[in-house]
């Protein structure tokens, strides 16, 4: 199930960026963060996951965040 959910992250990822967005965000957390129309059309098209699709993806994309931010912190103190 991981792999589909990566797939429709590398997705999202695509029309963030044909939409004007950066690729490291998806279009659902975009659309959360910066309080476009679409939001409400994504989390319509994601009904079965209940409400706050995008809500929980740009949630989801902070947390990577600062994950990344954590991981980058540790590499570069064993470096020293």
């Amino acid at each position: 199930m991981r792999i589909v959910t990566e797939l429709f992250s590398c997705g999202s990822r695509a029309l963030n960026v044909l939409t004007g967005g950066r690729a490291d965000w998806t279009l659902s957390a975009r659309a959360h963060r910066d309080g476009l129309w679409i939001e409400r059309v994504i989390d319509l098209l994601f009904f079965w996951e209940g409400p706050g699709h995008c809500a929980r993806w740009y949630d989801d994309e902070i947390a990577r965040s600062a994950e990344n931010v954590r991981l980058h912190n540790k590499r570069h103190q064993t470096k020293e």
